[in-house]
């Protein structure tokens, strides 16, 4: 498959989201600890879904789709930058809203060492492991085509299925999104810790 760029990957992405999410490129939002830093997400998915629609998603998109090791791994670092940001005013009928998880596009089907022939195999994917399942804590997660029984569907995954683009929302997807969260020994309900934080409630 030939590589496609950026543009187009973003164009695939909000095609195949259209049916459950309102979709908007491009949208600022607030750093969550550092207020003064605004930041720009590639692509802002607010759910249709009643149930959902006080959350936002946020979209990495790349042109990849065979990746480098040292790029996926910047792509996830600078996608676990927006979860909890707030949607800025300049989006006014989602302004404040939080993002409760990133999802990188496309997902990599291959992730590549700059030398592979230097690297165990099993060494690889241990540390591709690691980095996924760190992500996911953070709630970094892949948006990735699956072939299913219907054919093919868009899947997000925060290291487990919420959504596909064929059955629709997982019935836990809120609490995977928004329910609790471990800090040190401590578990609390994340959104209404930061409602509280922010003062809406």
């Amino acid at each position: 498959m030939a590589q496609q760029d950026e543009r187009q990957t973003r164009a695939e992405l909000r095609r195949m989201l259209d049916p459950d999410f309102e979709t908007y490129e491009e949208v600022d939002v607030r750093h969550a600890l550092f207020r003064k830093r605004r930041l720009r997400v590639d692509l802002l998915a607010i759910p249709r879904d009643p149930l959902l629609s006080d959350l936002a998603l946020a979209f990495e998109t790349k042109g990849e789709r065979d990746w480098l090791i040292p790029t996926y791994a910047e792509a996830l670092k600078q996608a676990s930058d927006y979860v909890l940001a707030r949607v800025e005013p300049k989006l006014a009928e989602h302004a404040g809203k939080p993002v409760m998880a990133t999802f990188i596009y496309p997902a990599p089907r291959k992730v590549m060492e700059p030398n592979p022939r230097r690297v165990e195999a099993d060494r690889k994917i241990f540390f591709l492991s690691g980095m996924a399942h760190m992500a996911g804590y953070h709630r970094v997660g892949t948006a990735q085509m699956e072939n299913l029984k219907r054919g093919q569907a868009l899947v997000l995954s925060v290291n487990e299925e919420i959504w596909n683009s064929q059955r629709g929302w997982r019935t836990n997807a809120r609490n995977v999104l928004a329910g609790k969260r471990q800090v040190g020994s401590q578990r609390f309900p994340i959104l209404e810790e930061i409602q509280t934080l922010d003062g809406t409630r």
